[in-house]
């Protein structure tokens, strides 16, 4: 089973705004927002709170914008609709009359006003908690490095942190995301008094800033690249978070901050399939010797150091019934991902589905609200193999060609490989198109897709053959002898009235000429190479 699930918000055509490829719904409620939309796999939120306009926070949905991010929340110092785009406005602008927040006031010693702010407690899973987002503003670019410096904030409080750490920060650095700090590279207009060496000033960090000047999808003059903020907590503690955004010294210009859903999660390792043989997923089903479900683990913890998770195997099947390329999961420095191949093996038994199921085992002391990793794989029996080649069939030999076909059911896969032979040949193909001189046995075997399995059938093909029912041995050349049309190789009997053998030839050569044989009607009896016996009366005329 997977730890994160998928929540689908189907909202009213009524309750939302969009334009272009951006859409936002401003009526859902805070809980709804933080337990609905933002929380991911590993966390449990509570004592949820909200501060600031309702109309200043919403859901977004922007996968096909250039925000990066497909859906999320989004907080605003304005009207959260007032993010869509496209950006037809170098200044859009909307007074809430909102306060400022203290957090804020102390990051950048500014008077910051129109504050949007939501909280709340939560409880992570793991060593650690993250979330991605992206920050945009009306104050890109005539406010860098002035004193009209939009910020926001996520600020984490809890055990093991000293006071509030704001987590919003550059890549690497201890520099908080602002409009200084993140933009391209060029100071404000000279009128709103730009100063470079403000401490918030830098205009090095253009590799997080996109422009946004005349974006179809979104309003802001400019945003960052996604960011993650990510913080060190102890599991099963209770911890509180702080996001807020706000004007700095002027209620206009209106800045946002968008924060992706279910990436705020505790989650210290992902658990997922990559079958090798299509069909083989989570909690599904791989076929005995042929197929190996790839079970995919994935870390989000610090890379820096080598981690090892041991599992414990359950189910019914028996530990002959498969094997596994490690004892435990096993990351070196550096490697985020590893992958446990569980392989069934073919016994040619049937035992209808069996499942073995591997439960992790963390490292850290595990909270009881919280599931651990699971995977259960199902081993089924393939099904068995069969083939039909056809019916047998008769034609005019050396008429032309015939087409034979055959088909493959059961076994694994729809990958037949299939391999014909005869008297004088062979094919590969599934069809083949043959002349046929005389009966033939054409023989046909098929495998599966994994090689394990083999059937086969054959199709005899029957020469239609011509027996005349007289001849006339006068010596002109005509009808003088016994001519069996398609019946070379046959063996022939020729019988007077009273049953006697007048006639034998175990292999006859069409050489009868009935000489020392007198006008009359006889029996002719032909056993064909496949035993096929045809009986006809032979009517001899001089």
């Amino acid at each position: 089973m997977k730890f994160f699930t998928t929540i689908f918000v189907f909202i009213g055509l009524n309750t939302f705004s969009g334009h272009g490829q951006l859409i936002v719904d401003t009526t859902l409620t805070p809980e709804f927002l933080v337990n609905n939309i933002l929380l991911g796999p590993g966390v449990v939120a509570s004592n949820i709170q909200f501060t600031g306009q309702q109309k200043a926070s919403g859901y977004f949905q922007g996968g096909v914008s250039n925000l990066g991010l497909n859906s999320g929340i989004v907080l605003t110092t304005g009207r959260a609709t007032d993010a869509i785009g496209p950006n037809d406005n170098p200044a859009k602008s909307f007074v809430n009359q909102s306060p400022g927040d203290p957090l804020l006031d102390a990051l950048f010693n500014q008077n910051t006003m129109e504050a949007c702010r939501l909280e709340f407690d939560f409880v992570p899973s793991s060593d650690s908690v993250r979330f991605r987002y992206v920050f945009a503003s009306e104050e890109y670019s005539e406010g860098v490095c002035t004193p009209y410096n939009d910020i926001f904030g996520f600020y984490i409080s809890g055990p093991g942190i000293t006071g509030v750490q704001n987590l919003a920060l550059i890549p690497n650095t201890n520099i908080p995301v602002s409009i200084s700090s993140v933009n391209g590279g060029i100071l404000g207009d000279s009128i709103y008094g730009p100063n470079p060496v403000y401490p918030y000033c830098h205009l090095g960090n253009t590799a997080y800033y996109v422009d946004n000047t005349n974006g179809l999808t979104v309003q802001y003059d400019g945003l960052t690249v996604v960011l993650e903020a990510k913080s060190l907590v102890i599991p099963c503690e209770t911890y509180h978070i702080i996001m807020v955004v706000a004007e700095a010294n002027d209620p206009t210009f209106d800045t946002g901050v968008f924060i992706e859903a279910g990436s705020f999660n505790s989650q210290y390792i992902n658990v997922s399939t990559l079958p090798e043989v299509t069909g083989a997923t989570i909690d599904s089903a791989v076929g005995e010797g042929c197929s190996k479900a790839i079970i995919h683990f994935e870390r989000y913890d610090d890379l820096s150091f080598p981690r090892t998770l041991s599992y414990i195997l359950s189910g019914t099947a028996s530990a002959t019934d498969y094997t596994l390329n490690s004892p435990s999961i096993n990351f070196l420095p550096g490697q985020k991902v590893f992958d446990l191949e569980v392989s069934p093996v073919f016994d040619n038994l049937n035992e209808g589905i069996e499942e073995v199921t591997i439960d992790l085992i963390a490292d850290f002391t595990v909270c009881s609200i919280f599931p651990q990793p699971r995977c259960t794989i199902k081993i089924t029996d393939l099904p068995k193999l069969s083939i039909a080649a056809g019916n047998d069939t008769s034609i005019a030999c050396g008429a032309g060609e015939v087409q034979l076909s055959a088909q493959a059911f059961g076994g694994y896969g729809n990958d037949y490989s299939y391999q014909w032979t005869w008297q004088s040949g062979s094919s590969d193909f599934q069809t083949i198109d043959v002349t046929i001189e005389e009966y033939t046995i054409f023989e046909v075997a098929a495998t599966d897709t994994c090689g394990l399995q083999f059937s086969s059938d054959d199709v005899r093909v029957y020469c239609g053959i011509f027996v005349p029912n007289t001849i006339t041995p006068n010596g002109d050349g005509i009808n003088d002898v016994l001519t069996i049309f398609n019946g070379k190789g046959s063996s022939v009997n020729i019988f007077d009235r009273w049953g006697n053998v007048i006639y034998n030839n175990p292999n006859y050569d069409d050489s009868w000429s009935a000489i020392g044989v007198m006008e009359g009607v006889y029996n002719l009896q032909i056993t064909l190479k496949e035993n096929k016996v045809i009986n006809r009366i032979l009517n001899v005329i001089r």
